[in-house]
């Protein structure tokens, strides 16, 4: 059931992806962000704390938890205006990788340390990463960028 479950939130992911580009080219990097943000933020809350009595609402909610995830779709468009065109691909390149191995290499243990102050660890982390999100989404609001 788990499978069947995350098979729907990676097609959910992918339409968000594609959706959060899209908005992101209608309404710019800030708005989606902030956005994004927070409805990553509620879905993923409410998919956490509501999981444990109501297992029937495994699909529905990893399925808009997946969708709300979509945000990450945004996130190359803020990196490639992030660098000049001269050093864009190098520049984007080193940071990406960089950044996800770094984040890679450190969530699994962040969260498995979390896990011994509280059992809700994962969506302590992941509201710590919307959090950043919603700040970035400020930032560019604030320098209109």
């Amino acid at each position: 059931m788990a499978l069947q479950a995350n098979s729907l939130a990676i097609v959910l992911l992918t339409l968000g992806c594609i959706g959060a580009g899209r908005l992101v080219d209608r309404f710019g990097a800030g708005r989606v962000f902030v956005a994004g943000s927070l409805a990553l933020l509620v879905s993923s809350w409410t998919f956490y704390h509501t999981l444990a009595e109501h297992k029937d609402l495994l699909f529905p909610m990893y399925a808009l938890t997946g969708l709300c995830v979509g945000i990450v779709g945004a996130v190359p468009f803020v990196m490639v205006r992030a660098f000049p065109p001269v050093v864009r691909f190098s520049g984007l390149s080193f940071s990406y990788n960089v950044a996800y191995a770094i984040f890679g290499g450190l969530t699994p243990m962040a969260v498995t340390a979390l896990l011994k102050f509280s059992p809700m660890a994962p969506a302590l982390y992941v509201a710590g990463i919307c959090t950043i999100g919603l700040l970035v989404g400020l930032y560019l609001l604030a320098t209109k960028r």
